[in-house]
């Protein structure tokens, strides 16, 4: 089965893919960058029998070709980790593993000694540090939970979350800006400025200004990426730290995701650059191909360049919006519709629907008429039955629309729960034009 045929909305923005180095020599694919004003993408990677150093591999964003491979040492010896994440930050390369931030000098900058990368800094963080993302001049530590197993520390599991995301802000000579410390399990570490509690299962975490995304993933079932709107410009909590003090702290709302959609098994870290959005694999790591390939997987030996989420519109202009035909629930389209804007609203792709999972809307049709969808209401429509929310105003839209709100705001999209899969086309697209009125 191809990429398009099992993973449709990721065939659709998927940008460019290249091939992963050093898979056949045991090596597993964890972080993955962007390298500051180049085009080459490092990815970081552990050694399955974890008797060689960890990697950094060299590709030309371009070509795909690989150019070069260092390993990782860190005070003159082999870093043999799990080098879980990586990120520039203030020209340095950082690199997240086994509760720590490692810096190294950039590749890019200088070449490497005796054919290695070198680290003499580290900095133990209030995390797993299994994932990294830079924003701005702040880091971003992650970690994996799952069950009894990869349990995180009793204050990360806080809001109904089984973790979060630890952020330090680097100075402009490279240096944790923290000196505040506390003992989480035996181990002194950093005090972080904030933090984002975040699901279980995440292997990839990435920051920017308008948005967060996530990777989860777990054995050889598909991974899954889901993008959210930041929550950082809300009012954050008070989060109480392990050893007394708080922090500020926010959460991911399940109700602000722009974009859910399945990757192939073993997704990894992620990295924004600009809109584009970097993940890596490590389903065709020699440790697990075989035995996932058994179990169904879909094996993934490239990284991928991905452009999921569509920037907001301008006054006047026009997106596209995909969403997953088989999950239904809210989700911000890009799009705030300003005082005297209409919204036409185009569905694309084959959908069936019979019932939702939804509370029961009042809602609006384009021609003024009312009602109220239900749960028992059996709805149906000629392109699928999709629900527009401007504001607190709700509209049905079986077919193609133009909308004429009387109040403007933020455009959210639902869609109902599919009913009759034989008849889907697994990825709905919804078409939505702002049109300014005369």
């Amino acid at each position: 089965m191809s990429l398009r045929e099992r993973y449709r909305a990721v065939a659709e923005c998927l940008v460019e893919a290249h091939p992963i180095p050093e898979l056949p020599a045991g090596f597993v694919p964890q972080g993955i960058a962007r390298l500051p004003d180049s085009s080459t993408v490092a990815l970081s990677l552990y050694h399955d029998r974890g008797r060689r150093a960890s990697i950094l591999v060299l590709v030309d964003g371009e070509s795909g070709t690989h150019l070069g491979s260092l390993p990782l040492h860190v005070n003159g010896s082999p870093l043999v980790g799990h080098v879980g994440g990586i990120a520039v930050c203030r020209g340095y390369l950082w690199v997240a593993s086994e509760g720590r931030l490692y810096r190294f000098k950039s590749p890019s900058a200088e070449a490497a000694i005796d054919g290695v990368l070198s680290s003499e800094m580290s900095f133990a963080v209030d995390s797993e540090a299994d994932c990294l993302s830079s924003q701005g001049d702040l880091l971003w530590v992650g970690e994996f939970a799952h069950g009894s197993r990869y349990r995180t520390a009793s204050h990360h599991r806080q809001n109904g979350c089984a973790a979060w995301a630890a952020a330090y802000r680097v100075d402009e000579a490279g240096m944790i800006d923290s000196t505040a410390t506390y003992e989480v399990g035996g181990r002194s570490v950093l005090r972080p400025e904030l933090v984002v509690f975040v699901p279980d299962q995440v292997q990839g975490i990435a920051f920017r200004e308008d948005f967060i995304a996530i990777s989860t993933s777990y054995g050889p079932a598909d991974s899954r990426l889901t993008v959210y709107d930041s929550p950082l410009t809300q009012q954050p909590l008070a989060v109480e730290l392990h050893s007394g003090g708080t922090v500020p702290g926010y959460v991911l709302d399940e109700q602000k995701t722009v974009v859910r959609m399945a990757l192939p098994a073993g997704a990894e870290d992620l990295e924004w650059s600009g809109r584009q959005l970097l993940v890596g694999f490590e389903g065709a790591a020699r440790r697990y191909r075989s035995r996932w390939s058994l179990s169904g997987a879909f094996i993934e030996d490239r990284y991928y360049v991905l452009d999921p989420v569509a920037d907001a519109l301008p006054a006047d202009g026009q997106v596209r919006v995909r969403i997953d035909a088989t999950d239904p629930g809210w989700r911000p389209a890009g799009v705030r519709l300003l005082p005297g804007q209409s919204l036409e609203v185009r569905c694309q792709g084959r959908i069936t629907l019979q019932k939702h999972r939804l509370d029961d809307y009042p809602y609006v049709t384009a021609d003024g008429q009312s009602g109220e969808l239900r749960s028992s209401s059996g709805v149906r429509g000629p392109n699928g039955c999709l629900l527009v929310k401007i504001g607190v105003k709700v509209y049905a839209a079986g077919a193609d629309l133009v909308i004429d709100p009387e109040t403007a705001g933020e455009v959210q999209l639902a869609i109902l729960e599919n009913g009759d899969p034989a008849n889907n086309d697994g990825s709905f697209s919804v078409e939505l034009t702002v049109r300014n009125r005369n």
